[in-house]
């Protein structure tokens, strides 16, 4: 189809691919991508209701003192209380978030990847009462790229055992 591209730009994707890690994610119903860039995917539900926000970050940063998309957002993240791990690899936090003039309510996820990057996964909506549907789509985003975890190659290490003389 000649116009497919632009219906496809039009109404976002579905799906997350990056190339450098790659991982190939497909989002939670109703949610879609309409930006995206080498580390960074911008987009949110189709209805306008919650915004999504997924980026790909230093394992080394323990603290984000850098803004999301290095500043070229108008967003502000303030967390609420301490982050806990809800499984194995993926740490959540509460946020509070002021986006384009407009507060949101929402959570961010940090997913550990490999040694070097980890992503991190910002869901805000409008209403308070959407914190558990988020909540449940980010786990799903999460679980996502959990599972596209590489594979660790352990070499064996055999001890000698000690020889008597």
């Amino acid at each position: 189809m000649k116009n497919q591209s632009v219906v496809q730009h039009i109404l976002g994707f579905n799906e997350v691919f990056d190339r450098i890690s790659r991982i190939n994610l497909r989002l939670p119903q109703n949610f879609r991508i309409y930006v995206g860039t080498d580390k960074v995917w911008i987009g949110g539900k189709d209805d306008g209701s919650s915004y999504l926000h997924i980026e790909k970050i230093s394992a080394k940063a323990l603290e984000l003192t850098k803004p999301l998309a290095d500043g070229d957002l108008d967003i502000q993240v303030y967390p609420q209380g301490h982050g806990s791990e809800t499984e194995e690899g993926v740490v959540s936090q509460k946020v509070a978030c002021t986006l384009r003039g407009e507060k949101l309510s929402g959570l961010w996820l940090r997913v550990a990847f490999d040694e070097d990057y980890h992503y991190l996964i910002l869901l805000a909506g409008k209403s308070p009462e959407q914190y558990v549907a988020l909540y449940d789509a980010g786990m799903e985003i999460a679980q996502g790229i959990r599972s596209q975890v590489p594979k660790t190659k352990f070499i064996r290490q055999y001890e000698r055992p000690a020889v008597a003389v």
